[in-house]
């Protein structure tokens, strides 16, 4: 092999190695701030960093003999989500009831908020895949609950 290609070689290798310190460095750093527990008489939350941006929160909300679940998928590109099962929205029964979607951490301008009992008709995609999410969330949480 010719200097020239030993040198391109080394270079390359060198920003590779850069970049697998760097990513590993961003999700120990999401891991240490978005990894949490709180655990208070009106609410539970949990949150758990998912890779170098992003992160992932469940609540339960138990005011007065009420229960909510809220799941909170934080996303630092796309759409970050914000989906509640239970009162005010609607029955606590495992089925979202209410879907707050927003752009990036950037600029987190909600996009359209859509209520289960007016908007599943039309929406009835985006309302499986956050029935999918809560069940997953709760599930992934649930030795904490």
């Amino acid at each position: 092999m010719s200097d020239m290609s030993n040198h391109i070689l080394k270079t390359l290798g060198s920003f590779v190695a850069g970049g697998i310190v760097i990513y590993f460095g961003l999700v120990g750093i999401n891991k240490s701030t978005e990894n949490s527990e709180v655990i208070d008489t009106k609410y539970h939350s949990i949150s758990e960093a998912i890779g170098p941006f992003n992160h992932i929160e469940l609540i339960r909300f138990t005011p007065d003999d009420i229960k909510v679940d809220e799941v909170h998928q934080y996303k630092f590109l796309g759409t970050s989500v914000t989906i509640s099962d239970g009162f005010p929205y609607g029955a606590y029964d495992g089925l979202v009831d209410r879907i707050s979607p927003s752009k990036s951490s950037i600029s987190n301008n909600v996009t359209m908020v859509l209520y289960r009992d007016k908007d599943y008709q039309t929406h009835k995609s985006e309302f499986d895949k956050a029935d999918k999410l809560l069940a997953d969330t709760k599930k992934r949480f649930a030795d904490h609950f």
